[in-house]
Formats: structure tokens, sequence, C-alpha cells
């Protein structure tokens, strides 16, 4: 199926006399691939207006396809009849503002904030070319072919319905901070409509849907630490039926730790003439960790032993250190880790 899709360009021109450098919005069309259902069976689902998952009406779902989550976008021809107009039928693909609102043109041109955010103020390509004279750069082409690539490799159809790839769904408990203090924790499914979920809270906790018992111990410790009472976090994690327990893989607490880690080490960027040197040279350790990526849980557990001695030292509560670190020992060592063992010393 052949789709229209969103992109920004680069264009260095001469208007009045004067170089401007100026971002054009741009389309360009690119032929998805099609699949058909029994080729992508659905992955996970949950209701979202109080209907059990065996009730059709009310859920959302995950689909199965090339190792991948995928979830639907528009329900393109859903009911497509003989004799249906085609004003009818193109009717129902996706829009490039659609497109761009699920996050496209954010996913193609990230790392480049400014395209981003000017993506719906910019120029139209025509415009810009018009106005513009003796046009030294143009990388309409580079990027149109960029756009496609990611393009088939993220959409596709299923029977008429256009699909979208997304991040695995999994648990979120997220905090936001109040005047400086944490909110008590809420429970929330982490789902995307779009190519990337949009985080809503200050602290989160990554959790696998595999995993519901540490997401309810890590809560009950976070309630029990800060709150000191337990049971009562509110919930917005609905009924979840996980139909294809295999593409329940991804590894939540590593990312939950990754983010971590940065947050840590940008909190503790402004304290660091205040440090000993001994505490400087913890801190570029930490820095250079996450500037390699923390992608593994061998990693994730050193940054965080790292994190541990330098807790005094940064400018985040020492109780927010201990519930990432608690957060990580949970998914590797156990809901009631063996914490001497995850610091380094004998095994469980």
């Amino acid at each position: 199926m052949r789709i229209e899709i969103p992109f920004i360009s680069d264009l260095v021109g001469k208007h009045g006399g004067e170089h401007e450098h100026v971002y054009a919005r741009a389309t360009t069309s690119v032929e998805i691939p099609e699949i058909e259902s029994r080729d992508a069976p659905e992955a996970v689902v949950w209701r979202v207006d109080g209907t059990p998952c065996n009730h059709r009406n009310g859920e959302r779902s995950t689909i199965w396809y090339d190792s991948h989550h995928w979830m639907i976008l528009s329900r393109g021809v859903c009911g497509l009849r003989p004799g249906l107009p085609l004003l009818r039928f193109l009717a129902a693909l996706p829009g490039v503002s659609e497109l761009a609102d699920r996050g496209f043109v954010s996913l193609l041109h990230a790392g480049e904030p400014r395209k981003i955010a000017q993506f719906k103020n910019a120029s139209n390509l025509d415009a810009v070319r018009k106005r513009l004279s003796d046009i030294q750069l143009d990388n309409t082409d580079e990027f149109a072919t960029t756009a496609r690539r990611l393009a088939t490799k993220c959409l596709a159809t299923v029977d008429g319905h256009l699909i979208i790839r997304c991040p695995e769904p999994h648990i979120v408990i997220g905090r936001n901070l109040r005047g400086g203090v944490p909110t008590a924790p809420r429970l929330t499914l982490g789902v995307s409509f779009g190519f990337n979920r949009k985080s809503a809270n200050d602290i989160e906790h990554l959790v696998s849907l595999s995993e519901p018992d540490v997401a309810q111990a890590i809560t009950d410790r976070i309630l029990s630490d800060c709150f000191h009472h337990q049971g009562d976090a509110s919930t917005d994690v609905p009924e979840v039926h996980i139909a294809i327990p295999d593409s329940i893989r991804h590894p939540w607490h590593t990312d939950s730790a990754a983010q971590a880690i940065d947050m840590m080490v940008e909190a503790g960027r402004d304290r660091l003439s205040q440090m000993a040197t001994e505490d400087v040279h913890r801190w570029i350790a930490l820095a250079r960790m996450r500037d390699r990526g923390i992608d593994s849980e061998e990693t994730a557990l050193a940054a965080m032993r790292i994190a541990d001695e330098l807790q005094l030292q940064l400018r985040v509560p020492p109780f927010l250190v201990r519930e990432f670190r608690d957060r990580l020992h949970m998914s590797v060592y156990g809901v009631r880790p063996n914490l001497q063992a995850a610091s380094g010393g004998l095994r469980p």
C-alpha cells in the first residue's frame, strides 16, 4: 500500500541578499508492506473501558509480527463493501498530520529537537524553494530516502489496517515532584499509541508485564519508606491478557536503571566543585558508563553501585538512589533481594 509520510529538510540559499538556513516541511510517497492477519496474531490484549478482556468491544491490543509489537493506527478499510466509493477508502488512511502526531517526525529527526519543534510552523517545501535564490544546500532527497526507509521498517498494513511498530507494553510506576518532594506512586500500563510512549512522570520505574510481583513489591517499598503505609497506591493498570508469552522479553529494569543513572549524573554535575577528588573520579566513571550506554544487567548493577557510593554528593534525595537500586535488584535477584549478593558479596 502506498501512503504519504512527512519529514523536514534543510535548505540554505539567499533571500533579500542574505543567506538563510530554512527548515522546510515536505512529504514523500512510500510503499509499505502488506501482511495477512494470520501472520500477525494478537500478543497482548487489555481493556480500556472496564470491559473484560474476553469482550471484543473496549479492547486494545498489540500484534506480533517480525519479532516486534505493533499496534493498529488506523482502522483502514475495515468493513469495506463492494461499491464503497474510493473517496471513503482514501479517507480511512492516515494523513500526514496524523503520522506526525503519532511521533513519526520525532523518530525520524531524533537528536534534532529544533526540527521537531518547528515542524508544524515550517514552510512548505515548494514555497521555500520559490522564495530562496542561489540555493546552496537542499537535502530533501537525502531525508526523503531516510524517511521511506524508516516507514518500511515501522509501518505496514494488516488486512487493510495500518499498523505501527511500538515498544513492548509494560508497567510504569510513576511519581511526580511537587516542590521537590515526590508524590505517592501511581501504577499505569505503559503502552504507545504511536512510535514512542510520552512520559508523564518526573520519576519512573519500568517493569515487565511478566513481573507484576516486582511492580507490587517496589510500590509497597516506596509506600513504606516514604509514606509509612502500604497497599493503597493508585493504579490505572487494566486487566491484561498476554496471548504470546514469548513476546514479553524486553529488559525494562535495565532501561529503568539507565534513566536513573542519567538523572544522577546530571544531578551531580553542579556539585563537582564541592566534591572530594575521589568522588569526582566516581562521578566521571559514572558519566562515562552513562555515555557508553547502560544496556546490560552487569553494567546497570556496576553503575548503581557507584551511584550508591555517591548518593550523599548528588542533588537527589538518598531514598531515590535506594529506590532505583531496589528496583534493579528485584528483577535481578528476586522481589526480596539478597542485598549482600547484590553488592558483590556471596551469591544468593
